[in-house]
C-alpha cells in the first residue's frame, strides 16, 4: 500500500491553478466587451459618415434640379412624397439617433460651401461627430 504524503502540496497547487484560470477568463471576457464596443462604435461612425455623404449628395442634387445656388442658411434634408426628391426643411433632420446639420456659406462669387455635420451620442456622457465638406460651384455662369 503506497501512502500519498503530498496533499497539502495538491491543495495549493489546486488553488492556484484556480486562481489562474480565474485571471484568465477574467482578462479574456474584458478584451472581448472591449472588441465589442469597439465595433459597435465602428459601425456608428460609418453609418455617420454614410449619412453626411448622402447630406451632401441631396444638397448637390438640389441646387442641380433647381438651376440655381442653393441659399445660405442651416438646414435639416428630407425627401418629398411626389414627386420623390431631395429638398431642404428645418434646420436640422435626425435618423436613427442621429442629427444632420446641412450649412450652406458663401465661397465666393460663383461658390458656395456645403458643410454636413452629423452628431450622435455613442454613450451618454460623450458626443461624437463627422463633418463632410464640399465647394459647389453654378458652372452655369463661368
Amino acid at each position: 500500500m503506497v501512502i500519498n504524503k503530498r496533499r497539502g502540496q495538491s491543495m495549493v497547487e489546486m488553488i492556484m491553478a484556480i486562481g489562474i484560470m480565474t485571471v484568465g477568463i477574467t482578462f479574456s471576457v474584458s478584451i472581448l466587451m472591449i472588441v465589442e464596443k469597439g465595433s459597435i462604435e465602428s459601425t456608428s461612425e460609418m453609418q455617420a459618415i454614410f449619412y453626411a455623404e448622402e447630406g451632401v449628395q441631396a444638397v448637390i442634387s438640389i441646387s442641380d434640379r433647381s438651376g440655381t445656388a442653393v441659399a445660405v442658411g442651416t438646414y435639416g434634408l428630407s425627401v418629398q412624397a411626389s414627386p420623390a426628391e431631395w429638398i431642404l426643411s428645418g434646420s436640422s433632420d435626425t435618423q436613427n439617433g442621429m442629427t444632420r446639420v446641412v450649412t450652406v456659406s458663401t465661397y465666393d462669387a460663383d461658390t458656395k460651401k456645403v458643410d454636413v455635420l452629423v452628431s450622435w451620442k455613442p454613450a451618454p456622457n460623450r458626443t461624437s461627430t463627422v463633418d463632410e465638406q464640399v465647394l459647389v460651384t453654378d458652372w452655369a455662369f463661368l
